[in-house]
C-alpha cells in the first residue's frame, strides 16, 4: 500500500514544474555564488587570508594537509536554500488540497497515516536532490578555482556535515509540510512558509542585535540558524554536529506527528 502512494507522489513530483523551477534555479545559484566570489577581490582576499591562517595551524599541529577554499563553500548556499525549498513544500502539500485531489487519493481507502508519511517522505526526497545538486555544482566549481584538500580526514568531515545538514533540511521538510497542511491552500501556505522561515528568523536577529548580542538562546534552536552554523565546514565543531543533529530530531518528530494528528482529524 505505502509502495503505492510513494510511486504516485513520484509521478506527481516529476511532473511538478516547480521541483524542476526550483532545481534549476538554486543550481544556477550555487554557480553564480561561486563565480561572484572569485571575482569579487574583497572576497577572494578574506578567503585567501583565512586559508594561509588555517594551513599554519594545521603545520602547527603536524598534519600535512593543504585546505582550500571550496571547503568552506560548498554548504554555503543552506541560507538560500531554507525559502526555495519551503515553497516547493508548500506547493507540493498545499496544491493537492487547493485542486481537491486529496479527496481521490483518499477514496480508494488508504489509511491517512500513510498518505502523509508517502507525501512527507516525497518532499524529502525532492529535498535531497536539490542539496545535492547544489553541493556538487558548488564543490565542482569551488575546486575549479582553489582546488579541494589532500586529506581523507577532510573529506569524511564534509561528507558527516553535509548528512548533518540535510537532516536540517528534512526538519525543515517536516515544519513546512505541518504548516502547509494546516492551511490548505498554496498561495496562504506559501506566504505563512516564508514568513515563518525568512521573515521571522530576521526579526529574531535584529532584536538581538538591538540588545548588542550576537544571537538570542532560543535562536541556537531555531532551524534556519542552525544550518547557517554549518556552512563554514573549517569552523564548525562537533558540538554543532551534535547539537543539529539533537535539534533536527526533536522537530521531525513533533512537526511530523503534529501533521499526523492534524491530518488524521481534518475534515478534507
Amino acid at each position: 500500500m505505502m509502495l503505492k502512494l510513494l510511486n504516485y507522489e513520484r509521478k506527481r513530483l516529476v511532473k511538478s514544474n516547480c521541483f524542476w523551477i526550483i532545481l534549476l534555479v538554486t543550481s544556477l545559484f550555487a554557480v553564480i555564488s561561486i563565480v561572484l566570489i572569485r571575482n569579487i577581490p574583497t572576497f577572494l582576499t578574506a578567503i585567501d587570508a583565512d586559508i594561509v591562517q588555517i594551513e599554519n595551524s594545521l603545520r602547527d599541529l603536524g598534519i600535512p594537509f593543504r585546505l582550500f577554499g571550496s571547503d568552506a563553500l560548498i554548504f554555503g548556499a543552506g541560507d538560500f536554500l531554507s525559502i526555495p525549498l519551503t515553497i516547493l513544500i508548500a506547493v507540493l502539500f498545499a496544491s493537492e488540497f487547493s485542486n481537491g485531489t486529496i479527496k481521490n487519493v483518499l477514496s480508494k481507502g488508504y489509511p491517512r497515516t500513510s498518505v502523509y508519511l508517502s507525501k512527507l517522505i516525497s518532499c524529502c526526497a525532492a529535498v535531497t536532490i536539490i542539496v545535492f545538486a547544489s553541493a556538487s555544482i558548488s564543490s565542482v566549481f569551488a575546486t575549479i578555482f582553489w582546488g579541494f584538500s589532500d586529506g581523507i580526514v577532510l573529506w569524511g568531515r564534509l561528507v558527516v556535515i553535509f548528512f548533518v545538514q540535510l537532516l536540517a533540511f528534512y526538519a525543515i521538510v517536516s515544519l513546512a509540510a505541518f504548516v502547509s497542511s494546516i492551511i490548505r491552500n498554496t498561495a496562504g501556505a506559501v506566504a505563512a512558509n516564508i514568513v515563518l522561515f525568512a521573515f521571522f528568523p530576521s526579526i529574531l536577529t535584529f532584536s538581538a542585535m538591538l540588545q548588542g548580542l550576537d544571537h538570542m538562546f532560543f535562536t541556537r534552536f531555531e532551524i534556519t540558524n542552525i544550518i547557517a552554523s554549518l556552512t563554514d565546514s573549517v569552523t564548525v565543531g562537533t558540538g554543532d554536529i551534535i547539537r543539529t543533529l539533537c535539534v533536527s530530531l526533536v522537530y521531525i518528530g513533533i512537526t511530523s506527528t503534529a501533521g499526523i494528528v492534524v491530518f488524521n482529524r481534518r475534515d478534507i
